[in-house]
């Protein structure tokens, strides 16, 4: 396996979900803030696990989640610091640019597809 490639986004019009319709969905109603290029998927099943996110579709092409915005910071500010994580991420990209002003509470969505 390869690993997983995570994209974290808002949906800017929030009638237009990207599970119901993600093959017509445009790029351009997306706002991408962060992306994880990573080994394991254990840090967003902990999440589900946990009840802080809702995996929507399972079959890693892709495999679709929502959380809220704090949780999903917080679970990458531990990813970055951490020894252990650092032994299956491969590299995390944020776009701060696009985070300032984003309210803990808001619900964001994660795309992880299968790279194998």
């Amino acid at each position: 396996m390869l690993g997983y490639d995570v994209s974290i986004f808002e949906i800017k019009d929030k009638n237009q979900m990207p599970w119901d319709s993600y093959k017509i969905l445009d790029k351009e109603n997306l706002n991408l803030f962060a992306h994880v290029d990573c080994i394991m998927l254990d840090w967003l099943n902990k999440l589900v696990e946990d009840g802080k996110a809702t995996l929507h579709d399972g079959d890693g092409y892709p495999f679709r989640y929502s959380a809220e915005f704090g949780t999903v910071m917080e679970t990458i500010s531990a990813m970055i610091v951490s020894p252990h994580s650092q032994q299956w991420t491969r590299e995390i990209k944020l776009f701060f640019y696009k985070i300032r002003g984003k309210k803990s509470d808001e619900l964001v969505y994660l795309e992880a597809w299968d790279q194998s």
